[in-house]
């Protein structure tokens, strides 16, 4: 397929052509014949015997009819689709007769709306891909046309491209206002005027551009309008990057399956699959010349949607981590371990840590949990409290001590708010976990608990560069923000803690479903029906546990009634219930019910003595 890169390129700037209808319509069934034939159709075309000159542009003539007859193409199931050339003395009408299904009127104009899968009727196919219709009626604006649909249901579809003889002519044929609604609208974020503007003259003659210079005013846009395609600087400049907008829009209703673009001047191999990790869709490099990315926004909307694009394995090479201790390593391994529990290679890994078997001790003779008598000895708690949950209460203490961070208060800061929110995601896991059902609740502890410990690596590994970043201002003298954006951590480390942490994961030998969580804690719907329900428990619980900004307060997650709004505004929250026996609603409610007893939880196991 030409696409709008080589027409915006080569086409729209050039002066029409004399151009023969007939032989346009004839060498465009022969490009895609074989196309049809793959699918079991037939192609004909029924125009005059002699020749229909028309002053046009031939290349933009034959990317809209292009459109038309693929989409036919995919769209019909058996038989022959007619390409009709009928001229008259001010325009040509090119009618593409299909197969397809068929709608009546009131869901004509819905044809033409971007993204639009219509589920297959019996014997027939998924009608819609892309932004094919669209395109084409933006392309009909450079012939002086328009398109028009006609279709009733079981009698296929006759799509008409109207063209005129003769594009240098004023008159055109159509309504010009609705063929530049139907323009594909398009947001650009870039936070330098000259390249903003750029952008903009290079998009503007195919699409409906909107510009935006931050963050705020983009995500603002976004909810504001309804856009096709985002092009997204990803150094903006400010706290917020541009990943960190392109996840913030994805929480947005409808728009998890948009197609988005980076434009940075990260362009290495490494840096594109840390953006495609990120949601990205497509990445072009800076500077960005007009040919290149006309290219890649046609081919990102002309792509088939997909509800959960696929992302790139994360290379590991190249990362340094501070030591692993050896007891995190080795009750990570039998924590993780899918056969029958080793109690006894659990309490010698114990006995050989003094430090940890005494605060194991120490901690289960507390009040927390009630014990008539005194607990003594590593094996006697694990016959206590159990395998899994000793395993996972020695990984809490052994993380939250091994990766110290820095000496000073910030530091401290930022490793107390770390272990916090990982103790609270593994709590709320395990309790959601069980909750639905899920027969491996401990699992999903460990797994909140080593969802982001890379944050801690950052942390000891970076030192005062991480620590910056957590405040609103790198002097710190402006309040603490808590998490930085993955972006950020791009931009600075060229890693971001989704990585750090499948490094730690892959030292300590955690096993698949464990390394899932660490993937897809952040973008839950690539595990598609792998790893369920866990990964989609963790990514709530993570969601959940990162709402509040101060875990201390009296009411952390606000009240109720904006805690529960909260908790079903969650796209996650709906992946869970799909899952599990609990409705939408009652998980909302059983989640908020949890939570007064996690945040008891998450102060007494961090609680030093």
């Amino acid at each position: 397929m030409e696409h709008l890169a080589r027409l915006s390129d080569d086409q729209a700037d050039r002066s029409p052509e004399t151009t023969d209808a007939v032989e346009v319509g004839r060498d465009l069934l022969d490009d895609i014949s074989r196309f049809a034939r793959e699918t079991g159709l037939a192609l004909d075309l029924e125009a005059p015997s002699s020749s229909v000159e028309m002053r046009t542009h031939p290349e933009t003539l034959r990317q809209a009819l292009r459109h038309l007859l693929t989409d036919a193409i995919r769209c019909t199931r058996e038989g022959t689709i007619v390409l009709h050339v009928v001229p008259e003395p001010d325009v040509v009408h090119f009618h593409a007769e299909d197969g397809g299904v068929g709608r009546p009127p009131e869901e004509i104009p819905s044809l033409f709306e971007p993204f639009t899968q219509r589920a297959p009727e019996e014997e027939t196919v998924p009608e819609g891909f892309g932004l094919g219709r669209s395109l084409t009626r933006a392309l009909a604006r450079h012939l002086n046309g328009n398109v028009e649909v006609d279709s009733e249901p079981g009698e296929g579809r006759v799509f008409t491209l109207h063209a005129s003889r003769d594009v240098s002519d004023e008159k055109r044929f159509g309504n010009e206002e609705e063929t530049e609604e139907a323009m594909p609208r398009l947001l650009v974020v870039e936070d330098n005027e000259v390249t903003r503007r750029l952008l903009d003259r290079m998009l503007q003659e195919d699409y409906r551009v909107d510009v935006a210079a931050e963050a705020e005013t983009a995500i603002e846009s976004a909810r504001e309008k309804t856009y096709d395609i985002f092009v997204l600087d990803v150094n903006l400049k400010s706290r917020r990057t541009g990943v960190e907008v392109l996840q913030a829009i994805r929480k947005m209703e409808d728009y998890a399956r948009v197609p988005a673009v980076a434009c940075t001047a990260y362009s290495l191999a490494d840096h594109r699959e840390h953006f495609l990790r990120a949601g990205f869709d497509d990445v072009v490099a800076k500077p960005v010349t007009k040919r290149e990315i006309l290219e890649v926004v046609d081919h990102r909307l002309n792509e088939p949607a997909s509800a959960e694009p696929e992302a790139p394995e994360m290379s590991l090479s190249g990362i340094d981590l501070p030591p692993v201790p050896t007891t995190l390593i080795k009750v990570a391994d039998l924590a993780s371990d899918p056969e029958p529990p080793d109690i006894d290679a659990l309490t010698e890994a114990l006995r050989k840590d003094q430090v940890i078997s005494q605060w194991l001790i120490r901690h289960i003779n507390s009040v927390y949990y009630g014990t008539r008598q005194s607990i003594e000895t590593v094996e006697r708690a694990v016959r206590y409290l159990g395998f899994q949950p000793v395993c996972n209460l020695v990984l809490t203490k052994v993380i939250g001590e091994s990766f110290s961070g820095t000496d000073e208060p910030e530091g401290r800061r930022v490793q107390q708010y770390i272990m916090n929110t990982s103790t609270l995601t593994a709590f709320l896991a395990r309790e959601v976990a069980e909750a639905v059902d899920f027969d491996e609740p401990e699992v999903a502890y460990t797994g909140g608990m080593f969802a982001q410990i890379g944050r801690l690596a950052f942390l000891e590994e970076e030192g005062e560069t991480y620590v910056d970043l957590w405040f609103e201002d790198q002097d710190r003298s402006a309040s603490f923000q808590g998490p930085p954006p993955q972006g950020q951590e791009i931009l600075y480390f060229e890693k971001d803690y989704v990585q750090n942490g499948l490094a730690v994961g892959h030292a300590c030998s955690l096993s698949d479903d464990l390394g899932a969580v660490l993937r897809g804690h952040r973008r839950p719907q690539q595990m598609r029906d792998q790893f369920q329900p866990l990964v989609p428990i963790v990514a709530l619980a993570f969601e959940v546990a990162h709402l509040p900004g101060d875990l201390g307060a009296d009411e952390p997650w606000g009240d109720s009634e904006t805690l529960v709004s909260t908790l079903r505004d969650f796209r996650v929250t709906r992946l869970v219930a799909e899952q599990g026996p609990l409705s939408h609603s009652d998980l909302v409610s059983a989640v908020a019910e949890i939570l007064g007893e996690a945040q008891e939880f998450v102060e007494q196991v961090s609680d030093p003595s």
